[in-house]
């Protein structure tokens, strides 16, 4: 099921905290992702993620955010929490509200740079794992 999330995080791009892709100990990599927009107020994110956890998780605290080709930050959404992240490659979508990342449909997508920010896991076992 695909959640709405509608709340900003003006702050979460700038604080940097986590694993975020392409770090080495980044536990969930964002290989690919599509954005269109559902109506005025909902864009819809599909994500493409290759996990490098060994066993899957049931609960993910992070955030998926955009930078463009200069560097500026563009606008981050929270990775939804309680849904399961297997091991390996899956795929996610994800409704967004159109003004967390409001320039996601208006700039070249080779212009935009997205990351998942990890800061930490609960693994289906109830194990724990924290990523600073």
């Amino acid at each position: 099921m695909r959640s709405i999330l509608m709340l900003v995080f003006s702050l979460v791009p700038t604080l940097a905290f986590g694993a975020c892709s392409g770090d080495a100990k980044a536990p969930l990599q964002l290989k690919a992702w599509g954005a269109k927009q559902v109506n005025e107020a909902t864009t819809a994110f599909h994500l493409e993620i290759v996990s490098t956890l060994t066993k899957p998780a049931r609960m993910v605290d992070g955030y998926v955010t955009f930078k463009d080709a200069l560097g500026k930050d563009m606008g981050a959404f929270e990775f939804p929490r309680d849904d399961v992240v297997p091991a390996g490659p899956f795929q996610k979508d994800v409704d967004v509200g159109s003004l967390v990342v409001p320039r996601i449909l208006k700039i070249a997508k080779e212009d935009a740079h997205g990351a998942i920010c990890v800061t930490g896991i609960i693994y289906a076992d109830g194990t724990k794992e924290e990523f600073k």
